[in-house]
């Protein structure tokens, strides 16, 4: 399964806020600290608080937290907010077979917390 590099990136900033949990962290540092360019933090972070899986914080002392506990957020929450929903297609006598795969996927990317993913 071949997969965006933002997706990569959301795991890093989302990584990042756990493991500095309860504080507010600016886009410019988590960017410096990640080692990418802000334009490409504000656009993967962008996509993480529409999901609710970030929150900015706005004014002077603003930036962003985990909008969910680490434990709260599944690897295929993340995957959604990139790839969309896993889904297969298809009308030949496989279909059957791709949808117990795709069933399979998703519950085994929804038992992956994003800790497992990075501890």
């Amino acid at each position: 399964m071949r997969m965006r590099r933002s997706l990569g990136r959301a795991i890093q900033i989302l990584q990042y806020l756990h493991e500095r949990e309860g504080e507010v962290h600016t886009n410019w540092s988590i960017a410096r600290a990640l080692d990418i360019t802000c334009p490409v933090f504000t656009r993967v972070a962008n996509q993480l608080r529409k999901q609710g899986l970030i929150t900015s914080v706005q004014g002077p002392t603003g930036g962003y937290l985990l909008g969910k506990s680490a434990t709260e957020i599944s690897f295929y929450d993340v995957y959604q907010c990139f790839e969309g929903k896993l889904s297969i297609m298809g009308d030949d006598e496989m279909q059957t077979r791709r949808w117990a795969w795709q069933n399979h996927m998703i519950a085994d990317m929804s038992s992956q917390t994003i800790l497992s993913l990075v501890s």
